[in-house]
């Protein structure tokens, strides 16, 4: 079945994120395979080149069919791991993605959702040069394959040989930061 709640909810996370290559595979493939065609699947066939009307159509369905937000999680988890792996886009694309869709689901208050603020985050103490590009990437990767959060904190402790407080360094060059904005 070409739309069920999670996929609709699924579906509009991707486009909101600018990753429409499996939403326009999939309502292609349920074109030439759905007879009669719902509803839904019309509505969005015709309104395929309106990406902000896709996505409006899509958030009618999910108000009015709940999502599992736990499968719609999965399900984005998987295609970003499937586009991590097969090289299709860098860690730093992915962190991003992942904050864009953090950001929307955060408005509802979903917990599921928190990885991918707190990921995006660890990633600004790459930016910062508190943590380094192979942390990171070890931190991110035994989340994405394992569902398992390193803490990053630990990890730069671990590796300093003195014993500083980089955590308030962070927060100091975090907040100059914010003054020059």
């Amino acid at each position: 079945r070409f739309m069920t709640p999670e996929k609709a909810a699924y579906y509009r996370l991707m486009l909101m994120a600018g990753l429409r290559e499996q939403y326009d595979h999939d309502i292609d493939e349920a074109l030439e395979r759905e007879n009669p065609i719902t509803i839904p699947l019309l509505d969005l066939a015709c309104h395929m080149s309106d990406l902000n009307q896709t996505i409006s159509i899509l958030a009618d369905y999910i108000v009015d069919n709940k999502p599992n937000e736990q499968q719609v999680f999965s399900m984005v988890v998987q295609e970003l791991r499937r586009l991590y792996t097969d090289g299709s886009l860098s860690i730093k694309d992915i962190i991003e993605i992942m904050y864009i869709i953090a950001k929307d689901c955060e408005t509802e208050g979903n917990p599921v959702w928190d990885d991918f603020s707190l990921l995006y985050y660890d990633y600004e103490m790459v930016e910062s040069n508190f943590v380094s590009e192979e942390q990171f990437q070890q931190a991110f990767e035994t989340w994405l394959f394992r569902g398992e959060r390193l803490n990053l904190w630990e990890v730069i402790e671990s590796n300093q040989p003195q014993k500083q407080n980089i955590f308030a360094d962070f927060i100091r060059k975090m907040f100059r930061k914010e003054k020059l904005l």
